[in-house]
């Protein structure tokens, strides 16, 4: 070796090339061909990331999201048509039956939300359509009955 490829620094070994002015280029790594298995296996890692990443969002069944929906719009429904209150009975059976617990955080959040946009797209309306759409849906004869009674 020449004392101007010693004066570059770095590493002399064979994988070195030498430049002008006395510099030497070092590759450091020999870049590796991808495979069909080097892929694949990045394939996998991107996957399992995404799936770790979101996991919570993919931690409550169809059944137990719609039954969040459901609570969040029949309390929209009393805040938007105040003759209706929520008939606690109805409400404790429905989130039973689908084991939702109002104490994670995660569904109070998502019934919030829920509460938030159904009283959002009321806004400016007229109050008895309000009362009128929320009895067809959870009313005594709704579509999900019995979730909300009359005041008394």
């Amino acid at each position: 070796m020449t004392a101007a490829q010693n004066k570059g620094g770095g590493n002399e070994s064979s994988g070195s090339e030498p430049l002008r002015d006395g510099f030497v280029l070092v590759i450091a790594f020999k870049p590796r061909i991808a495979g069909r298995g080097y892929w694949m296996r990045m394939l996998v890692r991107a996957a399992v990331s995404l799936f770790a990443l979101t996991g919570s969002a993919f931690a409550y069944s169809d059944a137990q999201m719609t039954v969040m929906s459901h609570v969040g719009q029949a309390i929209a429904g009393t805040k938007i048509c105040p003759k209706l209150k929520i008939n606690q009975g109805a409400m404790a059976l429905m989130l039973a039956a689908e084991d939702v617990k109002l104490d994670d955080p995660t569904v109070r959040a998502v019934i919030r939300s829920k509460v938030e946009e159904t009283v959002r797209a009321w806004q400016g309306k007229s109050e008895d359509l309000a009362c009128a759409a929320v009895l067809m849906l959870y009313g005594p004869s709704g579509r999900i009955a019995g979730l909300l009674r009359f005041r008394d």
